[in-house]
């Protein structure tokens, strides 16, 4: 599986760009993320390079279980001030390992190599996306739970968002 995981990081840094790309085209155009499609587009690449990055960190051990969960639940929260649903969180989380194994198969990375290293790869990289969206809803709930949006943030209405003005 070290072989795999390392062959996998590789990806990930030789087709961050591209994965990103992929990745806010479709969370833009999904139904169950609309707050996303306003959010500028550059910006969304940054946020799914990051996620990648983490998990490349993550399988080459230099990003521990401590620092991931330190990382997802702050983005739990800062999600939840910029006026996500929490729904969309989960989704948006969701596609990118969805993303990430569409580039597995095109790569031909699990038929190359054996049944059994396939198996544990795909088990440790869902393991850190299931962490990932544990993490998040924890700090996206904390921070609902401490009330702090801001005045003039999106809030659902719906399926759309609104903007609440701002009492200057």
């Amino acid at each position: 599986m070290i072989f795999l995981a390392a062959k996998l990081v590789d990806i990930l840094e030789k087709r961050a760009d591209e994965l990103a790309k992929r990745w806010a085209r479709l969370v833009i155009e999904h139904e169950m993320t609309p707050g996303y499609a306003v959010t500028d587009e550059v910006e969304l690449c940054n946020r799914a390079r990051n996620v990648y990055a983490s998990l490349g960190k993550f399988l080459d051990q230099s990003f521990s279980a401590t620092d991931a969960r330190a990382k997802y639940y702050d983005l739990g929260k800062r999600r939840y001030r910029e006026g996500f649903g929490i729904v969309e969180l989960m989704v948006a989380l969701s596609l990118e390992k969805i993303v990430l194994w569409e580039a597995v198969q095109e790569e031909g990375l699990t038929t190359s190599f054996d049944l059994q290293g396939a198996l544990e790869l795909l088990a440790e990289v869902s393991r850190f996306f299931d962490k990932a969206l544990i993490w998040s809803m924890m700090g996206y709930e904390d921070e609902k739970a401490a009330g702090n949006r801001k005045i003039g943030e999106r809030r659902p209405t719906g399926r759309w968002f609104a903007v609440k003005p701002s009492k200057d």
